[in-house]
């Protein structure tokens, strides 16, 4: 009797549907026609850090542009999140030509943050997200931006 008791417990655990799991970012974030989700892919990594993983464009004249929107990225992350800023760090790959580029995002709260990040990664410059919100405001949706002030 009290196996088939488990056994039916277990059926019945097996039979409840999984939880959708929120994602870290509206996926509308982006001013772009594309979703953030054909354009990125995020992953938490601890607390405060964040791998960012990114198809490499295909024109290379939107070189900056791609860069500037992987820093307001970072930057939204930082402020949902409630820290004052971020560094960015690159993971190395071996390929000549690389398909997708690795991105390392740590939330940090001021530049002394940066000194205690992993040596493993080449890190930017702490960057506070109200210092580049006028970068942003070309990349992120009006009702994604952090207040001026």
């Amino acid at each position: 009797m009290t196996n088939r008791l488990l056994g039916l417990l277990f059926a019945a655990v097996l039979s409840i549907p999984a939880v959708a799991q929120k994602p870290l970012l509206p996926d509308d974030l982006l001013l772009s026609p594309t979703s953030l989700s054909d354009t990125a892919s995020i992953q938490q990594v601890a607390e405060n850090t964040f791998e960012i993983t990114r198809p490499v464009p295909s024109d290379p004249s939107v070189g900056s542009a791609f860069n500037f929107s992987t820093f307001c990225i970072a930057s939204y992350l930082a402020w949902n999140r409630g820290y004052s800023g971020w560094s960015l760090g690159m993971r190395k790959t071996e390929e000549a030509h690389p398909k997708e580029l690795h991105y390392v995002v740590a939330l940090l709260n001021d530049e002394d943050g940066v000194a205690a990040l992993s040596r493993d990664l080449k890190w930017t410059e702490y960057s506070a997200y109200k210092q580049i919100r006028k970068l942003c405001v070309s990349f992120l949706k009006p009702q994604y931006l952090w207040p001026e002030k």
